[in-house]
């Protein structure tokens, strides 16, 4: 891999991942034509009841969101990024069945829950080793 855009997944920040299809779509095509390798299309975070009223759908990422934007469009390959402990493997399905061909995954050594350097949380990590396997175990 050369090169990935994540214009839509870190551009969410701007505006809670409230993007239309059409952007996401346009946004697809021109990365495609532009050469990127990948595009990170979103997260793939759990829908929690008080994330889905503030937050757009590519900040969820699942299949059937990606699959309508995407439809039947060839170009870059996919990616979603996920957050240790902040979303469910259950949630995935074989890459053979998904447009997804790669998922990032956010794991600071001190864990999202201590928002700080100075605390290591070796458990977080250890669980985030389980949950990165199953990932790749999805293959």
């Amino acid at each position: 891999m050369k090169l990935l855009d994540c214009t839509i997944r870190d551009g969410g920040y701007v505006n809670n991942w409230h993007f239309t299809d059409s952007q996401l779509r346009e946004c697809y095509i021109a990365c495609s034509k532009s050469g990127v390798d990948y595009m990170e299309i979103g997260f793939r975070n759990l829908k929690k009841p008080e994330l889905t009223n503030k937050y757009g759908l590519s900040f969820f990422g699942h299949e059937e969101y990606i699959n309508r934007v995407v439809g039947v469009i060839y170009g870059c390959k996919l990616a979603v990024m996920v957050t240790i402990n902040a979303f469910d493997i259950e949630e995935f399905v074989p890459q053979s069945q998904s447009k997804i061909s790669m998922v990032r995954v956010l794991m600071a050594y001190h864990g999202s829950k201590n928002k700080s350097d100075d605390v290591l949380d070796i458990q977080q990590l250890v669980d985030g080793m389980k949950q990165i396997d199953a990932l790749i175990e999805l293959e």
